[in-house]
């Protein structure tokens, strides 16, 4: 929960605050187009996008040191790291291609840039999306060591899997939520039934009309045909 509260707060600024700190004239992020133009190739909001981008994802890499961690010694997270050779080898290919489609991909020519859509960035942008990235370690360390996970046992009370009604607010809420929802699809289908059935009674009353009509009027010539005759 506190990596989420945290990567919500930084992608936060980043979105709403980052024209003001990285670049030397603000812009408007409702009005500033965020693809090229025949002007420029690249603007101000492409960059932003592309280290708000950027961050999250090294954001969520390096979380994964955290996350490996299930032990009792939550504040020892690189415990037997250097044993777990898949995980490494996973950890440096998913940061190698990270950082190889902002590198690549920020080359203004090339197709990558294309297929990507990541622009150039400044060192600044580079150092401050790791710096945050990184911070996720310490703050994980700061929140375990402070705010012990015992003060969240009222969540073991939450079981969302478990289907009866009465298991716990959340559960007894969706299925509140889903009878209802049922329940106006069903109407809906009924409605749109019953709209069917009396058009298609008016349909059928009207090719029964128009097939009156025409045998009172063919009667009608007969009988004419046959005065004329005689």
């Amino acid at each position: 929960m506190s990596q989420a509260i945290y990567q919500i707060i930084v992608m936060c600024v980043l979105m709403f605050c980052g024209q003001l700190i990285f670049f030397e004239e603000s812009f408007n992020i409702i009005t500033e187009l965020d693809s090229p133009t025949k002007d420029e190739k690249v603007n101000d909001r492409m960059r932003l996008n592309t280290m708000c981008f950027h961050t999250f994802m090294l954001m969520n890499m390096i979380n994964l040191i955290n996350c490996r961690n299930v032990s009792d010694d939550h504040l020892r997270i690189f415990k037997t790291l250097h044993l777990n050779k898949l995980f490494l080898a996973t950890f440096a290919m998913e940061i190698g291609v990270q950082c190889s489609m902002v590198y690549f991909g920020s080359d203004l020519d090339s197709t990558l840039h294309v297929i990507l859509g990541t622009n150039p960035m400044s060192w600044a942008m580079h150092i401050t999306a790791w710096v945050l990235a990184v911070l996720t370690i310490p703050l994980h360390i700061v929140v375990t060591k402070f705010i012990p996970a015992d003060k969240f046992k009222f969540m073991l009370a939450l079981d969302l899997e478990n289907n009866e009604d009465s298991a716990n607010c959340i559960t007894a809420r969706t299925a509140k939520m889903s009878d209802g929802y049922n329940k106006m699809v069903n109407t809906s289908v009924k409605n749109t039934n019953s709209k069917e059935d009396d058009g298609e009674a008016a349909r059928k009353h009207k090719i029964e009309a128009e097939r009156r009509q025409s045998l009172a009027y063919s009667r009608a010539n007969m009988t004419s045909t046959v005065g004329d005759a005689f």
